[in-house]
């Protein structure tokens, strides 16, 4: 039995959810665009199977009609974050972050260091000068890293030694606050005060 899921969108004030995609395999992670006009998501595509990709569905204006799903790239990639002025965004390529342009384009590999193997779950900051994201180092040893959003040597902002803990799911970040899931058994938030 192979899992299912799709992308929708309701409106703020409440309504019927409008579906996005249609696709047999798993749609999800979606991200919405500073404007609001573009969706990327990832998804395994039109046959439902194989490696994940981000794809993108688009409008003309806030309010306006979807267009059809659109594979961004083909490059295998999970959990895309839009860059703060829309032009681009970054997604997890399993053993290094990838950039790519709101056309399509994959202008870089952004990791340049072995101190990060899979880094997962890329954010930017705000103000687009760093991207942060989980990642294991080459010790095994767990944590959060940042690198510029142009790529180069990962900078470790959390340490997690405890093999039992494990970070969990995406990063949040705004103006001077970072924000993570730890879980063991259960899950706890963690708020880590940013210094820019």
């Amino acid at each position: 039995m192979y899992a299912s899921s799709e992308v929708f969108v309701v409106p703020a004030a409440g309504g019927a959810p409008e579906p996005l995609t249609g696709f047999p395999g798993i749609d999800g992670h979606q991200a919405w665009s500073p404007d609001g006009l573009v969706l990327a998501f990832m998804s395994q595509g039109p046959e439902g199977l194989g490696a994940f990709t981000i794809w993108t569905v688009s409008r003309d204006s806030v309010g306006g009609r979807w267009s059809e799903p659109v594979q961004l790239h083909d490059t295998p990639c999970l959990y895309p974050a839009w860059a703060p002025d829309g032009e681009d965004l970054v997604c997890d390529a399993r053993a290094d972050l990838v950039r790519v342009s709101r056309g399509g384009e994959v202008p870089a590999r952004l990791v340049t260091s072995s101190a990060v193997v899979r880094p997962r779950f890329p954010v930017f900051s705000p103000d687009g000068s760093r991207i942060y994201f989980h990642g294991v180092g080459e010790d095994g040893s767990q944590g959060i890293w940042w690198i510029p959003p142009e790529g180069g040597s990962p900078t470790k902002v959390v340490a997690i030694d405890d093999p039992a803990v494990r970070l969990f799911g995406p990063l949040t970040v705004d103006s001077e606050r970072l924000y993570f899931v730890l879980a063991e058994y259960e899950s706890d938030i963690w708020v880590m005060d940013l210094d820019w």
